[in-house]
């Protein structure tokens, strides 16, 4: 199944076929997150996947997998539900250091993350990164937030098992206004 999405570049829309994204990237296209836009058709994940993620400054995106160890070799896993309308809390995604969460060693405060439910659209901002050992749990708690928590090993280039965690916070800023870029192949 592969998905058509719209794009707005200097205020014309174009349809894209889903391997032309990075050619749209990588010839300077759009770089703001207002001008993105899926194309309307309701998202269906492969399994074992439940949300995607989406980050525009890094240029990439990824599924979310259901929590096991088995997948976290895979892709990067819920710990809890992913974002949902019914689901209001602290939505946890953990992934290894050197593998798909490599990029977080990069990241910044205001740096935003698009990520794709089944039931909607949400963008995140990052508000606050950490650095904690790995018997502190106080970030991965219950809030009364939607929040949505990165957590990955620390430090990025340690050889053998880390120990600390790199965690990032951030809060929700839109619920489906506005959708970042993705496709489905």
């Amino acid at each position: 199944m592969c998905w058509w999405v719209v794009a707005c570049c200097s205020r014309s829309w174009t349809w894209l076929r889903p391997n032309c994204t990075a050619d749209l990237f990588r010839d300077g296209g759009c770089e703001s997150r207002a001008c993105w836009q899926l194309s309307g058709k309701k998202s269906h994940f492969p399994a074992p996947a439940v949300a995607k993620l989406s980050s525009l400054r890094f240029r990439w995106q990824m599924f979310v997998l259901t929590n096991g160890e088995s997948n976290l070799l895979k892709g990067p896993v819920a710990l809890t539900p992913p974002p949902s309308r019914a689901f209001i809390g602290n939505s946890i995604i953990a992934a290894h250091r050197d593998l798909q969460f490599r990029f977080l060693k990069d990241i910044r405060v205001g740096d935003e993350f698009g990520l794709q439910s089944e039931d909607g659209d949400y963008i995140y901002r990052v508000t606050k990164t950490y650095i904690v050992e790995i018997s502190d749990r106080t970030l991965l708690m219950p809030s009364k937030d939607r929040v949505l928590t990165l957590v990955t090993c620390y430090p990025f280039y340690y050889v053998g098992s880390a120990p600390q965690r790199f965690i990032v916070r951030a809060n929700l800023v839109e619920d489906g206004k506005r959708q970042l870029i993705t496709y489905q192949q």
